[in-house]
């Protein structure tokens, strides 16, 4: 049986090496990105080229960290490229070779890192494979646990707990052995001081309250584990058991396929080591200690994974880890670096309420459900750089010194509510960074990835770009949904440069109510599909240089010290903004930028409210109508706020010297002032805007038109022109030497006449047959030019000192 099964191993080495010696083009370069090669590799395949493809994905499988700790056969390998070839049903008989073979290492290949359709099965047909196992051991056959590299096999040994105390007394390890339960809770005397399973299959472990040296397992534990604090009878309600202590605690490779307890137990030593560890149901860490390094790198988590109140004294890896299903990581504290790096949550996780004393990194994390890290405290950097949040992501209340998010995708709503960044938070490279970048890519590593291996590796992980980072483009935040950052304090520099707000069709609001951004704020190259809310903001200096608005710019009650910039900024299609009741300082504003995109008036929302055209569902309007206005009053409202803004407008084209813009803004506030009086006034304010509308707007223009006071100086000439041939037809007037009425001057005359005496010209004509209708009419129209000369003195002469 032996023998056949070694000429089966070296044929499927054979295989294998028939698969690696595939030709493939232009190998890539060593220390390439994983990530990058199976991008590469996917379009070699989508391309049709599946040489290429190959070379891509053996790169990739080679440039992977795990392979520096989970050394699996080669054909494992090779079902991992089978799978991306889409050749699934390959892909399963190589799986199938290793149940046969290694069903530790075909478990661990398959829970992290297959995503073969069919993988639930396949787990569950090496389950039913070790234990049929353990049956045929039991029956006293032999039966093979493990085939080794070179085709020997390894027969598991059915062992009781006293041969396994009597092994670890001696020193030595329990190797390839079936233990029905490892009890100790009758065990008396002291304990040994390490007590080691290696690639054993054990029934069940319990350990109640007792203090163990070191305790090293490696297999397959088929039932529960029940090492932390327990009941005494079936009911939480009946006396407690306490959790064990131990000085190492060590299950690398560990399949746990029952529950497992390691809830309030005590690590004193210098770890607590589940690397590569698979928990198929609960796995409750809630209230443990760990004094040493917390590792779970590449381990794979079930339903019920549970680290409440975990504390952890030393450095804690959790990199490349996966929680197939929800996880509460709630109350968690942290002494040392927390590294998430590359981690996988399918399902959803909350870590909030946490203290971590040092840096937490996510980065290239993926968060399929949704993420909370609410009310959670760091003394450093928060690293969320290049991870993928799939779901709503709240990272509301939490104080962090430094905010990192280089290329982060928020695809879900996001919150920043109430935090505190005490430090900078970036969520692109700034101006510096990005221009050093273009020059070499390879020099913003330690931006975004902060774990390079344990704390004592003598040399890092990688020197070059990683993650999948092939440009300084994809170190910019995607923002595709809405995002709040209420209330949020940023103490120092703030980065957003180029970053996308919203998406088309579905624009959303990033919302900064009531932020403060204490250090320089940097908005420049951004694009705004989400309405831009910044009331009641405050800000030392924000510049949105280059910034491409789509929806709407509100900051209405915003207070910037410094200076707003705005330079080059466009609004686009019907894009709005607005600023009511806010006090900036240096506010550089462009007259393109207020005009409207076609037609009279401006890009100003309130105008547009006061008009009756703005959309209901608009942020602003929901606001007004929240406070209890609607109908008649939220439009008199609008048309107060478009007023106040156009004072602003005016007053910021004044100091910059803009005098035609000025004067626009001015005509404007007075035409809307006056509209809103018309509108909504009472009777008395209504005939007094009236007569300011005929007058001071129409006719005088405000004095900033002077072309109105022309059109109504011959309109009121030509008015009189009528008057005199109507009222006064028989009255005589000496024309062109004669004595003539005035019923056979022509009207071109008559226009004449009324001109001059518009103009003061002639004023007091001979004239004879009257009745004193025209010298009244001819008076009257005289004060009426003498008024209009005046206005038009005074603004022509404010002009010229303007």
């Amino acid at each position: 049986m032996g023998r056949c099964r070694r000429w089966a191993h070296l044929l499927w080495l054979a295989l294998g090496a028939l698969l690696l010696a595939a030709p493939a083009q232009a190998d890539p370069p060593p220390g390439e990105d994983a990530r990058h090669l199976g991008w590469l590799g996917d379009r070699a395949l989508a391309a049709g080229d599946v040489a290429t493809a190959r070379a891509r994905y053996e790169a990739m499988l080679d440039a992977q960290e795990i392979t520096r700790y989970l050394p699996y056969r080669p054909y494992l390998g090779q079902a991992l490229i089978l799978e991306r070839l889409g050749d699934w049903d390959g892909a399963a008989a190589l799986y199938r070779r290793g149940i046969t073979d290694d069903p530790l290492r075909a478990v661990q290949v398959l829970r992290i890192l297959s995503r073969h359709p069919r993988r639930e099965a396949l787990v569950q047909e090496a389950y039913g494979h070790v234990r049929g196992v353990v049956e045929r051991a039991l029956a006293g056959e032999d039966a093979v646990i493990y085939v080794t590299s070179k085709g020997a096999d390894r027969y598991l040994r059915p062992v009781s707990l006293e041969e396994v105390l009597e092994d670890a007394r001696a020193g030595r390890s329990t190797r390839y052995c079936y233990l029905e339960s490892l009890d100790l809770s009758e065990v008396r005397g002291e304990l040994p001081e390490v007590i080691q399973l290696t690639r054993c299959v054990v029934g069940s472990i319990t350990i109640p309250d007792r203090d163990v040296g070191r305790l090293y397992i490696t297999g397959f534990i088929l039932g529960d584990v029940d090492l932390g604090k327990t009941w005494a009878g079936a009911s939480h309600r009946s006396a407690t058991i306490a959790a064990s202590r131990f000085d190492e605690i060590l299950f690398r490779d560990a399949i746990f396929l029952g529950q497992a307890n390691f809830s309030g137990i005590v690590v004193r030593g210098r770890r607590a080591y589940f690397p590569m560890a698979v928990f198929e149901r609960g796995a409750d860490f809630r209230g443990a200690e760990i004094w040493g390094s917390a590792e779970f790198r590449f381990a794979s988590f079930g339903a019920d994974a549970n680290f409440k109140n975990l504390r952890m004294h030393g450095t804690a890896y959790f990199g490349g880890t996966r929680f197939r299903e929800d996880v509460v990581f709630s109350h968690v504290s942290s002494q040392q670096d927390l590294y998430f790096n590359s981690a996988t949550f399918d399902g959803s996780a909350r870590f909030d309420r946490c203290e971590w004393d040092q840096s937490a990194t996510f980065e290239d994390s993926r968060f399929r459900g949704p993420a909370t890290f609410s009310n959670t405290q760091l003394r450093k950097r928060l690293n969320l750089s290049r991870t993928v949040f799939e779901d709503s992501l709240l990272v509301d209340s939490i104080e962090a010194e430094a905010l990192d998010m280089f290329g982060a995708w928020l695809m879900g709503e996001a919150s920043f509510v109430d935090s505190a960044i005490s430090g900078r938070a970036r969520f692109s490279l700034d101006a510096v960074s990005r221009a050093q970048g273009l020059e070499d890519l390879d020099r913003l590593l330690p931006l975004y990835r902060d774990y390079q291996g344990d704390e004592d590796a003598e040399e890092v992980l990688s020197e070059r770009s990683s993650y999948g980072v092939m440009s300084v483009d994809d170190l910019i935040t995607r923002i595709d949904r809405g995002v709040s950052f209420a209330n949020t304090v940023f103490g120092g520099i703030a980065v957003f440069e180029r970053v996308h707000f919203g998406r088309e069709g579905a624009p959303g609001v990033a919302s900064f109510f009531n932020t403060q951004f204490l250090g320089e704020t940097h908005f420049e190259d951004t694009t705004w599909d989400a309405a831009a809310d910044f009331s009641t903001v405050f800000g030392e200096e924000i510049a949105f240089n280059r910034a491409r608005f789509r929806g709407a710019l509100i900051l209405d009650d915003a207070y910037i010290k410094g200076r707003l910039s705005l330079t080059d900024a466009v609004f686009e299609g019907e894009a709005t903004w607005s600023w009511y009741g806010a006090e900036i300082a240096s506010f550089q504003v462009y007259p393109e930028q207020v005009s409207r995109s076609s037609g009279p008036g401006h890009r100003l929302f309130y105008e547009r409210c006061a008009l009756g055209e703005a959309d209901p569902e608009d942020l602003r309007i929901r606001r007004l109508s929240g406070a209890g206005l609607g109908g008649e009053a939220l439009r008199r409202t609008c048309y107060d706020y478009v007023v106040d803004e156009l004072v602003g407008l005016k007053e910021h084209y004044a100091d910059e010297a803009m005098t035609t813009d000025e004067d626009d803004a001015y005509w404007w506030e007075r035409h809307h002032g006056t509209m809103a009086s018309l509108r909504f006034g009472t009777a008395e304010e209504r005939l007094l805007a009236l007569a300011q509308l005929l007058l001071f707007e129409l006719c005088f223009g405000w004095g900033v038109r002077l072309g109105n006071l022309a059109v109504c100086t011959l309109v009121v000439t030509a008015a009189f022109a009528v008057l005199y041939r109507l009222l006064c037809p028989d009255t005589v007037l000496i024309y062109d030497g004669e004595d003539i009425p005035i019923r056979e001057v022509s009207y071109v005359g008559l226009f004449f006449v009324s001109l001059q005496s518009m103009l003061a010209i002639n004023t007091g004509w001979d004239f004879g047959d009257d009745d004193h209708r025209f010298r009244y009419l001819n008076t009257l129209q005289t004060l009426i030019g003498v008024i209009i000369l005046t206005l038009f003195v005074g603004a022509y002469t404010r002009m010229i000192l303007a």
